[in-house]
């Protein structure tokens, strides 16, 4: 689907923006005039055609202007440079036209119209020789030659093949095929065989180049094909779509070398397969500490687990310790989201190190078919050691790692133990009364016996016994848990460092990957601009 020239200029605005810095001064600056040109150009007697007689040195570009309007207007001479100055012939006042185009000689000849059988305005512009002594000159006449909408390129039988107008320009104008005329002045000088065999050997010429422009031959001395060539000026003329077309075929044009200045670094017009980033996401999480953290998770559990099972008269023993995720400050309650805690969790410089080699790797296949200073900043602006340190503390602190889960187990047999707890003391008073009351001389029946031993004595010792097995097996039970609990924040942390490391590591590099598929999708797109 082709584009309009309103559309392809703004892409064009678009294209430059992102990729001037990965594109060289010349591509840039011609891009930047043609943007220029594209919008003054419909600023200025849009209606009127700019007709360029261009050529080099003794090509006869005067002679033909003088010779298509019918006068010694133009300036001929055998020496060089001859035109210093463009001249322009005009057939309707269009001094805002030719102020822009910054001609100062001017001529109007309204009776042009009729005699080029022209129905609409034009103006002819003789220029400086292409190859001028004079690098004034010469930047004068390739000025205006891109400027103009139509251009007549004037070549003779001795310099047809001359390198400076196929390899400067023509090579360069293969897009303005349809706004461009190739004429073959000084046939008088040939005879019909070596006038063939000159336009066969410039048609080649120009077709080696892309160039697909018709070739008229004429004779500024005998005025043979003069008549054509007014009638070809004047159809250009009268189509009103020649200044349109112009500057479609150089936006085609600058598309064109944009993309060759981004191969010419490596860059490629095709976008690369999106490399699989499980490897970097993996290194990123082990060099995060996630198995860590899940590991004091795990830990937590065992101790909370101890806390809330063991014989209730040795719990002081761990409340001594310190809960493993409260000591790295996890797992507390977040009231500031925004807040991000420094864990503390040394992390290995191994693991951190293999994460920056794996980050390496993916941006190398991301960036494969990236001009090289294009992917050297992509990989230059990626600090994956930095990002994967500072949003590991941040995924950690407000991770669900399971810091204040109470299982129901827990429950019953803290209310197992405080039951014994209960016998215990029981037991104990019940002895304790029983040894005072005989040291106070009082008789109390004997206790209830189970076989020989009396039942209080059974009670402190079974309450004992029992709550030293309860806290064993809770042990067992508080190992499982533990490694349940691990697996489960694991594979949770995993999830959600997976999707940070993405967004934060991955993704900005991505985009920047995604930023030059976009640029060279769109210089493809302005080669089809019409």
């Amino acid at each position: 689907m082709s584009l309009t020239l309103n559309s392809g200029v703004e892409m064009l605005r678009d294209v430059v923006t992102i990729a001037e810095p990965y594109l060289s001064h010349d591509v840039v600056e011609h891009a930047a005039t043609i943007s220029r040109y594209a919008g003054e150009r419909r600023e200025h007697n849009p209606d009127v055609c700019v007709v360029a007689i261009a050529g080099s040195t003794g090509s006869g570009k005067s002679s033909i202007v003088n010779a298509l309007i019918g006068e010694n207007l133009a300036r001929v001479a055998a020496t060089r440079p001859t035109t210093a100055q463009p001249c322009a012939v005009s057939t309707v006042q269009a001094h805002d036209l030719l102020s822009w185009l910054d001609i100062t000689q001017r001529f109007e000849r309204p009776g042009l119209k009729d005699a080029f059988g022209a129905t609409s305005d034009f103006v002819i512009v003789d220029l400086p020789d292409i190859d001028s002594t004079s690098a004034a000159n010469r930047a004068i006449a390739a000025s205006i030659i891109g400027a103009a909408d139509v251009v007549l390129w004037i070549v003779d039988p001795q310099k047809y093949a001359d390198a400076v107008v196929h390899d400067d320009y023509l090579a360069q104008r293969s897009e303005h095929s349809t706004v461009m005329l190739t004429v073959l002045n000084q046939a008088d000088r040939l005879s019909a065989t070596e006038t063939h065999q000159v336009v066969d050997s410039l048609t080649a010429i120009m077709r080696d180049r892309g160039v697909t422009s018709n070739i008229h031959v004429a004779s500024a001395l005998t005025g043979d094909g003069i008549a054509d060539l007014r009638s070809k000026i004047a159809d250009l003329a009268d189509n009103q779509h020649a200044a349109t077309a112009k500057l479609a075929a150089d936006i085609r044009t600058i598309g064109r070398e944009i993309g060759g200045d981004l191969q010419a670094d490596g860059g490629k017009l095709t976008p690369a397969d999106t490399p699989d980033s499980t490897r970097l996401i993996n290194a990123a999480i082990q060099a995060a500490g996630a198995h860590t953290v899940a590991r004091l998770a795990g830990e937590s559990y065992a101790y909370r687990a101890k806390k809330a099972t063991r014989w209730p008269l040795t719990r002081w023993i761990t409340n001594m310790k310190v809960d493993p995720l409260q000591r790295f400050r996890l797992g507390t309650t977040k009231e500031h989201e925004s807040f991000t805690p420094v864990t503390g969790i040394e992390r290995s410089d191994v693991a951190l190190r293999q994460a920056e080699n794996e980050c390496a790797r993916f941006i190398s296949a991301a960036t494969c078919h990236m001009p090289r200073r294009w992917a050297n900043d992509v990989a230059e602006e990626s600090d994956v050691l930095t990002t994967v340190v500072r949003r590991a503390d941040y995924v950690s602190s407000q991770a669900q790692l399971e810091a204040e889960r109470r299982p129901l187990w827990w429950r019953i047999i803290n209310l197992l133990q405080w039951v014994l707890i209960a016998v215990v003391i029981t037991g104990g008073v019940w002895l304790g009364l029983r040894a005072l009351a005989l040291n106070l001389g009082l008789w109390l029946e004997r206790p209830p016996m189970i076989g020989i031993v009396p039942l209080p004595l059974v009670l402190v010792a079974a309450g004992v016994a029992l709550g030293w097995i309860l806290s064993l097996a809770s042990r067992f039970f508080a190992a499982r848990g533990q490694r349940a609990t691990q697996t489960r924040v694991i594979r949770r942390l995993r999830k959600e460092f997976a999707a940070d490391i993405t967004q934060h590591v991955i993704a900005p590099i991505l985009a920047r990957v995604d930023e030059y598929d976009r640029t060279i999708a769109k210089c493809q797109q302005l080669t089809t601009v019409n």
